[in-house]
């Protein structure tokens, strides 16, 4: 069993973002982050990596590795295999372009259903109430709310998104959930960036790929766990679903076990592990 005392320490938490605004999506990753890999690996790789250290508390700290993903037609076979291992996903929405909620909604619950999920509503020339008016009181994006228990927001400045996400990231873990969140926040351009000058199309939606996909369940973290303790391998929990390795040459590697999908296409399982190293 965890310990409160073991939340008292930092946490790495993989978060993607998806949206059509491509400028918007690279500008708000350069400003929010510490540190960052040339914007050009988006353009030939499809995905852009940075980090943000986001203090929570006086004594839970979080690293955020920032995945920035490219939705353009282009590259739209390829997003998804980027999933692999988020914590939490963020969708950035045009006010013209409310229903990619739904469009990007149903993407993430085929693909990685067991995920935050926070959708950004950029407001530019109209409201909150002007929005939720138009497209929350009735149709799908109505059912979803109704369906998924969803938090509405109206926030000012980017940090109140990290600071949701480690709310909730804390809550799962000192009460044992393993249910997920689904946000929508709305927040004005100006705020999203600090100025208005950046203008940019919202791309369409395009799906990421045709291949069926069957989500599959959570992996027993507890059967996993039990097993874990049996090995001899310098191995501590910081958390539920992260484990670290000690090695006295190469550092601390922590592993992330998170759900597995089966693509029946290619007959192969991927599994949604991620890991991260930290060299001492």
């Amino acid at each position: 069993m965890v310990s409160c005392e073991t939340l008292l320490h930092n946490f790495k938490k993989k978060i993607a973002f998806l949206g059509g605004f491509e400028n918007y999506k690279d500008e708000f990753q350069k400003r929010i982050s510490l540190t960052s890999l040339p914007i050009e690996n988006k353009h030939s790789i499809g995905v852009n990596i940075s980090k943000i250290d986001f203090l929570f508390t006086t004594d839970q700290k979080f690293e955020f590795l920032l995945w920035n993903i490219d939705c353009g037609q282009n590259r739209a076979f390829l997003r998804s295999t980027f999933y692999s291992g988020a914590d939490a996903i963020i969708i950035f929405i045009s006010e013209n372009k409310i229903e990619q909620i739904i469009q990007y909604f149903e993407e993430i619950q085929l693909r990685v259903p067991e995920i935050t999920l926070i959708f950004c509503v950029i407001l530019e020339k109209y409201s909150k109430n002007d929005i939720i008016s138009s497209y929350f009181n009735e149709g799908e994006i109505s059912s979803i709310i109704e369906q998924n228990d969803v938090q509405i927001n109206e926030i000012r400045e980017p940090n109140e998104i990290f600071r949701q996400l480690a709310s909730n990231f804390i809550k799962k873990i000192i009460n044992k959930e393993f249910e997920n969140n689904l946000i929508i926040d709305f927040i004005p351009l100006t705020s999203l960036f600090g100025h208005s000058i950046i203008r940019d199309e919202c791309s369409d939606y395009f799906l990421p790929e045709t291949n069926p996909i069957e989500p599959e369940p959570n992996a027993n973290v507890e059967l996993l766990s039990e097993y874990i303790h049996r090995l001899d391998l310098g191995i501590d929990f910081e958390t539920f679903n992260w484990i670290n390795i000690h090695n006295e040459n190469f550092g601390v590697f922590s592993i992330y076990l998170k759900i597995c999908f089966r693509d029946f296409s290619s007959k192969q399982s991927l599994f949604l592990l991620s890991s991260y190293s930290s060299i001492t």
